[in-house]
């Protein structure tokens, strides 16, 4: 398979942020994942700086963001930059800390999880709201050795998720907590029970949590309701402080795991390995070797973000090979068929620049692809699918220059 030069990225979108973010990019680099999507929202308080020292290597992409109510547009964004580009994604706030409860590093957990789980489009990391442990005022000291006390598991808000998922599932998010996507896929709690929405029914032991530190003490609290939320939903209030300030549970695990995970090194393949191993898969593949279309749109736009001109024989390679699928006999599975139709224009855009045009033959295979895609969806109630795929067909005609079918 086509080998991610990261496992695990996180994206998130922040302001006002630096009093924590360091802490919050710290805990999470050490638990192992390479790869930050993080989306300024208009920071006056020097986030930014404090970010900008973890963007030269590229490991922390700063995006500005200065939409108002911007958070789910970031996250959009946020997919399609980690497409092609990361293994799994998880989409988190700068106050959730994920947690691998078996004590592993995150981008293994994930992994291993989705490996013994093929076919799940990702891991529901239920919520464990975490208290102010009585603090009143800010203390210039780590979140998580401050908080140690939480609600019970059974505490109603805990029963909201955060998500980590494939990005080459994923369609888009309507709300900050889950992502819709292809083809009837959805998360799955560490249990395997399907959670189709941002809630998850059952109270059971996770092998991923997000502990949310959403009050925190009440100066920082009363600090963060004047920041404003991130979606545009509504103002906070004390009675939101109230009802999350929940201290029952000693829970000093997000704290241990920190210190744990600062200890470990963290093992990583270069990028130069990896390159390597995908230039044999590659060559493995054009010699016969069975793939299927994601993994070779996965190579296709691996070769394209390297804009080197001297591998024009692999990005023709590639190109040939993704017209041998989508032109064969064979019946493509419809989620591969949606993530295609996703990126078309990205895609034709490529290909219009390696060829001049686009061919007659090209043409006619995307077509029948979409056509066939169309009649399935139809035959299983789709509908969401259907329109998407008759609306990508549609922009086909209108802004082609000519021979794309009705």
């Amino acid at each position: 398979m086509f080998t991610f030069y990261h496992t695990l990225a996180i994206a998130a979108i922040v302001k006002n942020e630096a009093p924590y973010i360091l802490e919050w990019l710290s805990y999470h680099r050490a638990a192992g994942v390479t790869k930050f999507y993080i989306y300024d929202n208009g920071s006056t308080d020097g986030t930014v700086d404090l970010l900008q020292n973890f963007t030269e290597n590229g490991e922390v992409e700063l995006i500005n963001c200065p939409l108002e109510a911007g958070q789910l547009q970031a996250y959009q964004d946020a997919i399609e930059r980690a497409r092609f580009a990361c293994k799994y994604l998880a989409v988190i706030d700068a106050d959730e800390f994920l947690l691998s409860t078996e004590g592993k590093k995150l981008p293994d957990a994930v992994d291993d999880f989705m490996k013994k789980n093929p076919g799940v489009a990702g891991l529901a990391a239920r919520w464990r709201c975490v208290g102010s442990s009585g603090e009143k005022e800010y203390r210039p000291e780590e979140v998580t050795k401050r908080f140690c006390y939480r609600g019970e598991d059974d505490f109603p808000p805990n029963t909201h998720i955060k998500s980590i998922f494939n990005p080459r599932l994923a369609d888009y998010m309507p709300n900050p907590h889950s992502a819709i996507y292809f083809w009837r896929h959805c998360l799955v709690s560490s249990s395997g029970d399907a959670v189709p929405s941002a809630y998850m029914d059952k109270t059971a032991d996770e092998l991923i949590y997000t502990y949310h530190y959403f009050v925190k003490s009440e100066e920082e609290f009363m600090a963060k309701q004047r920041r404003g939320t991130a979606d545009g939903t509504a103002e906070r209030n004390l009675e939101d402080f109230a009802l999350y300030d929940r201290n029952e549970v000693f829970d000093d695990s997000v704290w241990q795991y920190f210190r744990k995970m600062q200890v470990i090194p963290r093992h990583e393949k270069k990028k130069e390995t990896i390159d390597r191993i995908n230039e044999l898969r590659l060559q493995e593949i054009i010699a016969g070797s069975k793939t299927g279309l994601t993994e070779s749109l996965c190579f296709f736009f691996n070769e394209f973000s390297k804009e080197n001109n001297d591998r024009i024989d692999n990005k023709k390679q590639i190109v040939d090979l993704i017209y041998e699928i989508i032109s064969g006999d064979e019946q493509l599975p419809v989620e591969q068929v949606m993530l295609f139709a996703d990126v078309l224009p990205e895609f034709l855009c490529y290909l219009r620049t390696m060829q001049g045009e686009i061919s007659a033959d090209w043409k006619r295979a995307i077509n029948d692809l979409l056509s066939n895609a169309i009649y399935v969806a139809r035959t299983f109630y789709q509908i969401q699918e259907v329109k998407k795929l008759r609306y990508i067909k549609r922009m086909l005609l209108l802004v082609g220059d000519g021979g794309w079918s009705g």
